[in-house]
């Protein structure tokens, strides 16, 4: 015999807690079977599809808004009587994701309302691909990091970013500032669709940009020194070695144990500084590390007549490498050239650290922000010439990247009946939910 269940769920949605109902059908001998039902009045959203909208717009809340994995929502419906496999909670969240554009499409004129309330809008665009995929394109405003638009095209030419931008103008006017990455393509597309809109490049892909010659260079100068050392395998077969030890010098080998799987762990696991690979900088750094408590016990085994020879013998193959000046060389280059790079990173707000996150923009004096960079630039200048050689050079190419692009990475704050508009200078927003894009642009 058929049972009519109904539930109800306070739901918190973007105006307020809501309550939201779900009516299903059940059996009284398989509770645990249960299909939606439709009321007279109710939409069908997809033909032979027995989910009603209730039940897909609850499931979209649950996933979108609460962050629930699938599993999760389908312990929760289940605990509500709703039975549902997680494939058709995957479509039932693209149901909603479809249901949700159309809705924003059909408020266009309270979006452009909002945005004329702001004195305008600060817009980002980026794009994202996968090797051999299609460019995921997004449009985020800079406010409140609403997502205007966002679609799938074959590259980031101006021709394929041209109409997105130009549905974009026709629906809110040109923007006040459009933010945006390197890309030629990008940029072309912004001044033929908003000629009168200042271009704000991402300051985040500009220093990535710039690094990206300078790190790879002189990394692979102290990868390829080190390599010929042939330190990776000496080091696996002392964490393979066999023999006999006493009570101290079996301690010792366990100790070389974990300091090998301390050595390896940047180039096993291939660390990266932002974009770009720095694994065998920091094996380095931790060469030089591990070799000073390796002396201190083999200072110790003298003292106490021990005699612990992969102990010996992992000092030896770090001796080589640190002996050797060509790793030193490349080792001191890239090292000056990160700590200059990180110095300019904290000025623009967008160290490693917590500038990107705890400093709102409004908090930011872009003239400030533009003197502090020119005098770090004019020392970071000096220091190159007095340590002359390649790191002259170095120096010279960081204070050409900036000139380059000077009046780009630091466009004035638009002011509007006079009001200053503060802009986030960068897209991390956008990179930070890239994945979510991917997987959900259609």
């Amino acid at each position: 015999m058929k049972v009519k269940y109904t539930y109800t769920r306070p739901v918190v949605g973007l105006h307020g807690v809501k309550t939201v109902r779900v009516k299903v059908l059940g059996y009284e001998i398989h509770q645990n079977e249960t299909i939606a039902t439709l009321d007279d009045n109710d939409t069908i959203l997809i033909p032979h599809c027995r989910a009603d909208l209730k039940l897909t717009i609850l499931i979209g809340l649950l996933r979108w808004r609460l962050g629930m994995k699938r599993f999760q929502v389908r312990a929760f419906l289940r605990a509500k009587g709703v039975s549902i496999s997680k494939g058709a909670i995957s479509d039932r969240s693209l149901d909603f994701l479809l249901l949700f554009k159309a809705l924003q499409k059909s408020r266009t004129g309270k979006i452009k309302s909002y945005f004329d309330r702001k004195g305008g809008v600060i817009l980002h665009i980026d794009g994202t691909h996968k090797s051999g995929g299609k460019v995921v394109f997004v449009l985020q405003e800079g406010f409140e990091d609403i997502i205007v638009d966002a679609g799938l095209i074959p590259n980031e030419a101006s021709e394929f970013v041209e109409p997105i931008l130009a549905l974009f103008k026709e629906s809110y006017d040109s923007p006040l500032v459009v933010v945006r990455d390197m890309a030629l393509g990008l940029e072309l597309a912004v001044t033929n669709i908003f000629p009168d809109s200042k271009q704000q490049i991402c300051q985040i892909h500009f220093i990535r940009d710039l690094e990206k010659d300078l790190v790879t260079m002189y990394h692979k100068g102290v990868k390829s020194s080190i390599i010929k050392h042939k330190l990776t395998p000496k080091l696996r077969s002392l964490r393979d070695y066999e023999g006999q030890f006493d009570k101290i010098t079996g301690l010792e080998q366990r100790w070389i144990h974990i300091a090998v799987d301390y050595l390896l762990h940047p180039i096993v696991r291939h660390v990266k500084w932002i974009s770009r690979p720095i694994a065998y900088y920091l094996h380095y750094r931790r060469v030089k590390e591990i070799s000073g408590y390796v002396r201190r016990l083999l200072r110790y085994n003298v003292s106490n007549n021990l005699y612990c020879k992969p102990l010996m013998e992992l000092d030896t193959c770090l001796k080589s490498v640190l002996a050797d000046p060509k790793v030193l060389e490349s080792y001191r280059m890239l090292d000056k050239t990160l700590d200059w790079l990180e110095k300019l990173r904290e000025q623009l707000r967008i160290s490693r650290k917590d500038h990107l996150k705890a400093t709102p923009s409004e908090e930011i004096d872009i003239d400030l922000v533009k003197t502090k960079v020119d005098e770090l630039l004019k020392t970071i200048r000096d220091e190159g010439d007095k340590l002359s050689g390649k790191y002259s050079g170095i120096a010279a190419h960081i204070n050409a990247g900036f000139a380059a692009h000077w009046d780009e990475l630091f466009v004035p704050d638009p002011i509007v009946n006079g009001k200053r508009i503060h802009l986030k200078r960068h897209n991390n927003s956008l990179d930070l939910n890239f994945e979510f894009f991917r997987h959900h642009v259609s």
